[in-house]
């Protein structure tokens, strides 16, 4: 008897925590989806990951304070090395972001404001 309680105690949690990170994972996406901004990314390094995708280094600057973060791809983009895309990224927490690939920056701009922009400047894009 014990074991089934202690079972099932072990599958309430574990399921708790599932819950826990999906309702998470929908908040994060919704505080961005309202409240972002975008600045410039700049690929810093592309290495293949353990789920036959990629990974993608990249960093940004929001009011001078450097973020590194990561994304997955699941197809090798040659190349992508040193190019700049833009990112967009929730204003009160600029970790919470998404790195826009179908957005290339041109290779030689770099005047950005410091907080970003509200929306992408065309000219800016490749």
């Amino acid at each position: 008897m014990k074991k089934a309680t202690f079972n099932k105690i072990g599958i309430g949690i574990f399921s708790a925590i599932i819950i826990s990170l999906v309702a998470w994972n929908i908040i994060s996406h919704n505080k961005l989806k309202k409240n972002h901004r975008y600045t410039i990314a700049e690929i810093i390094n592309l290495e293949p990951n353990a789920r036959s995708g990629y990974r993608i280094d990249f960093v940004f600057e929001v009011n001078k304070i450097k973020y590194s973060k990561f994304s997955g791809i699941y197809k090798n983009m040659v190349g992508l090395i040193n190019k700049k895309f833009i990112v967009k990224y929730e204003v009160n927490n600029p970790a919470n972001c998404e790195l826009e690939l179908n957005k290339e920056v041109q290779k030689d701009f770099e005047d950005f404001p410091l907080n970003g922009w509200d929306k992408v400047p065309i000219y800016i894009l490749k």
